[in-house]
């Protein structure tokens, strides 16, 4: 794709908003794997190499360029959060005590580093992300829920506990690992032996497909198309998208009203918005419908000649705004 920020046309009517750009042309191609984006720029073939769609480097080329170019690195945070779908209207997990067991019981920073990878992200227990209005650090699933980290560890005690009192233990459960998480098995084999740990007969299967209706626990994540809460959580956890991507087929109508209460205030009252969004976040996740586990990092590499990087939270780099020596 080719733009020159010579274009005529363009008349820079906002200096904050839309300032004009240095380079006389960008080319951009979308094509490769992060790991050829990557060589590409160290071999001087290109000045930036973006996550997109096709997932982080590989650890062993994030490593060297991490420590053979640490200056040209560039990790930000990525309005995303990875998480366990709970399907609550099917045995096990349409009862509570074993959606929260699960919260419990999982090591969600040995989850972090299998899926998202070692040195990126951050830990979560809870659905919207850090940078979004609304936002409070809330875990109510860790060992030690008065540190000064939301989460610390497992809580391997409360998690049986709550297996055997909901006399759940030896129920089957298939674990489902769709191909568009980008996450490898090991992650789905990990949450297998959680799973037998707390009394389970626990497999997994990989799909290429869309995770079927009927999944008990499946692999997901969720990136809104615009950042605010209600762009994150209403079409993810309310009855009217059960159908759609609501993969934990979670319907709660009392949820639902405080949704549309919140998205209502955000123009007459934000502050009283962004409180009623955070009492929103706190309310789904003690329901557990996700066991939320991780917020991403995007990874992008610049050129030694590539100066001026600047990003949109929401686009990532800001290309017209580089300039190239």
């Amino acid at each position: 794709m080719f733009a020159s920020s010579g274009n005529p046309r363009f008349r820079q009517w906002s200096q904050a908003a839309q300032p004009r750009g240095y380079p006389d042309a960008i080319v951009e191609t979308v094509a490769g794997t992060a790991n050829a984006r990557v060589a590409a720029v160290v071999k001087g073939a290109a000045d930036l190499a973006t996550q997109l769609s096709e997932g982080q480097p590989s650890a062993a080329v994030t490593q060297a360029v991490r420590t053979k170019h640490a200056d040209l690195v560039e990790i930000n945070p990525w309005p995303i959060t990875w998480y366990l779908a709970l399907n609550t209207r099917i045995a096990p997990f349409d009862d509570l005590r074993a959606r929260r067991a699960l919260d419990f019981a999982l090591d969600r920073q040995r989850l972090l580093d299998l899926t998202v990878g070692q040195g990126f992200g951050r830990v979560t227990c809870q659905v919207l992300p850090p940078n979004f209005v609304g936002y409070r650090p809330y875990c109510p699933y860790t060992a030690d829920p008065g540190g000064a980290k939301p989460w610390s560890d497992p809580e391997q005690q409360q998690a049986r506990r709550l297996v055997r009192a909901s006399d759940i233990a030896g129920r089957s459960v298939t674990v489902w690992l769709p191909s568009y998480t980008e996450f490898g098995p090991a992650a789905a084999r990990y949450v297998v032996a959680v799973l037998d740990s707390l009394g389970y007969k626990a497999r997994f299967r990989l799909t290429a497909s869309t995770t079927p209706s009927n999944a008990q626990i499946s692999f997901a994540g969720w990136y809104a198309d615009y950042p605010t809460p209600g762009g994150f959580v209403a079409p993810t956890l309310t009855c009217a998208a059960v159908n759609g991507v609501n993969v934990a087929r979670f319907c709660d109508p009392a949820v639902d009203h405080q949704i549309a209460r919140a998205q209502s205030l955000e123009i007459s009252d934000p502050q009283a918005a962004y409180a009623l969004w955070a009492r929103i976040d706190r309310e789904i996740t003690d329901q557990a419908p996700w066991v939320s586990f991780a917020n991403g990092d995007e990874f992008e590499l610049r050129s030694a000649r590539a100066g001026n990087y600047q990003l949109n939270p929401q686009w990532g780099a800001l290309l017209d705004q580089i300039w190239v020596r």
